[in-house]
């Protein structure tokens, strides 16, 4: 029974420091905070990669609820801003679904964070404008932008939607108003 003890506890001890060293071994990735200008349509992603992280970025994809064409395109993608100069990003959209795309921006090559000689850390600012649009829950990816890549971070940020029309609105509170007449003479 004493051999017994002993080999539960060596178990338990060895449990105990593999869970330490793989909590010790967290992976980092970016951050990325949204901000949106209605005025303009500008949705702005400002990413923090941080000294400590585990990949280096190069890939940033950012979910739409529009495609890349009227009365929401065409879209203006720039970016990264890194201490205000425009780095030579790859950039575009691609389609996601009949009613949807993404907008990305990918690095020329999976290390252009060393060839750009970027500050560590540092912190790249992206923009997308998309007319008549609205910020819906969405989000971004991020990786370290070589093909095939599979170092993904999912990140939960607003990305743009329709902005319903006017006549739509007018008829969808026609409906609730119609609705809530007829409830109230079946009373």
């Amino acid at each position: 029974m004493r051999r017994f003890l002993i080999s539960v506890a060596a178990v338990g001890a060895a449990t105990v420091a593999l869970c330490a060293a793989s909590v010790a071994r967290a992976d980092v990735f970016p951050t990325v905070a949204f901000s949106f200008d209605v005025n303009t349509f500008t949705y702005t992603y400002t990413v923090t990669q941080p000294t400590n992280a585990t990949w280096k970025f190069g890939y940033l994809q950012i979910d739409t609820g529009v495609k890349n064409q009227a009365p929401t395109g065409p879209w203006q993608i720039s970016g990264p801003f890194v201490n205000s100069v425009e780095l030579p990003w790859l950039k575009g959209s691609k389609s996601l679904t009949p009613t949807a795309a993404f907008a990305y921006w990918q690095a020329p090559t999976p290390n252009d964070e060393i060839d750009n000689n970027l500050p560590d850390p540092w912190v790249g600012v992206f923009k997308l404008v998309v007319p008549n649009s609205q910020p819906v829950s969405g989000y971004s990816l991020t990786m370290d932008g070589a093909d095939d890549s599979h170092n993904i971070t999912v990140i939960d940020v607003p990305g743009p939607a329709v902005v319903p029309e006017p006549s739509s609105l007018i008829a969808l509170g026609s409906a609730v108003c119609s609705g809530l007449m007829v409830i109230r003479r079946k009373k």
